[in-house]
């Protein structure tokens, strides 16, 4: 496939400044809230779980969270996928129809990295709150980008 998808959407999407919320296997294991890499919101809360038992910071499952812990969380840093919303289409008012014959809006995504990338399960959202809004369909064909 080409390192293009159209995916037809029936939200405005806009929080385009804010990126791809992306949920997949490709996603760093330490990420801690969900954005699919490892930054300062991750520190944050890896710092609120500080020398508490379990949690899921205790990334090594052993006693509290602690310097061990803060070393994995380190490796993961900068992590992320490598997909970004390239195009998109918010109000299409039958301007461009799809092979359906609908107008529905849409986005264009485009991978960057050297890779494909499945995103059979991933989410957009136009909602940080809600960030499982849309999920790419999983069992309809290849995804990948």
């Amino acid at each position: 496939m080409s390192g293009f998808l159209r995916i037809s959407l029936l939200v405005l999407f806009a929080v385009v400044s804010t990126g791809l919320v992306a949920q997949a296997q490709e996603c760093p294991g330490r990420d801690l809230d969900d954005d699919c890499a490892v930054g300062i919101s991750d520190l944050v809360e890896f710092g609120m779980q500080w020398l508490s038992p379990g949690g899921s910071a205790n990334f090594d499952g052993l006693g509290d969270v602690d310097i061990n812990d803060f070393v994995r969380l380190a490796a993961d840093w900068g992590v992320h996928v490598p997909l970004v919303i390239n195009e998109f289409m918010a109000n299409n008012d039958d301007f461009y129809l799809d092979p359906a014959g609908d107008d529905d809006d849409w986005i264009e995504i485009y991978n960057y990295g050297d890779t494909a990338i499945d995103m059979a399960g991933m989410h957009l959202t136009d909602d940080l709150l809600v960030p499982d809004k849309w999920v790419v369909p999983t069992g309809l064909g290849d995804a990948s980008i």
